[in-house]
């Protein structure tokens, strides 16, 4: 289960000090250089995004989109998309800060889901060919079916986050084409939160 049992499987993770599990396999030392401030996200945020586009699986000269590419996608997910080969990133969000920072990471084309259905967009933007990788960082049913409506035959859907309701895979519009699905997500027990705190 790796880091997951933190704040998941193991209670009161926010105290001061706790004893964690496996530590040579879960932990790794933060140089003196470095303050708590500027490795805060890096447990969770960093690791789990560049896991993300690692899991994607993503070549040389793919086409990638990645939803939500906000706190949790966009800096890791577009920096790392980029250094593994994909010559096209697409994100869609609709906060502008959001928008203009996925830009900056290295996103081609930005959508602003409310302004323009983005299954067209990606779909016109692609010249009909829709992309290789679709990263669903949201973990909310539309944008999870947005994401699957956007890949080309054989493509693949990572989708990371927690989920605080089961996701249902709409089976008519892929009957005949074979994509891949990996689930990087737990659903959060009722009465508590995602984090264990």
């Amino acid at each position: 289960m790796g880091g997951w049992k933190i704040g998941n499987t193991i209670d009161r993770t926010q105290a001061e000090y706790v004893l964690v599990l496996d530590a040579m396999a879960n932990l790794a030392p933060v140089p003196d250089s470095l303050t708590d401030e500027q490795v805060s996200m890096c447990p969770d945020i960093m690791s789990t995004r560049f896991s993300g586009a690692e899991s994607g699986k993503i070549r040389i000269g793919d086409t990638v989109t990645v939803f939500a590419p906000g706190a949790i996608g966009f800096a890791p997910l577009l920096a790392r998309a980029r250094l593994m080969g994909a010559t096209t990133i697409i994100g869609v969000d609709s906060v502008p800060a959001r928008m203009e920072t996925a830009r900056r990471m290295g996103a081609d084309h930005v959508i602003d889901f409310k302004q323009a259905d983005p299954v067209a967009e990606i779909t016109r933007l692609t010249d009909g060919r829709s992309v290789d990788v679709a990263i669903e960082a949201l973990v909310r049913q539309e944008t999870f079916e947005a994401a699957l409506r956007v890949l080309r035959p054989g493509g693949r859907l990572f989708s990371l986050g927690v989920s605080s309701g089961d996701l249902t895979i709409p089976l008519g519009p892929f009957w005949r084409d074979w994509v891949t699905i990996r689930l990087l997500q737990r659903s959060a027990p009722a009465g508590r939160s995602a984090c264990g705190a």
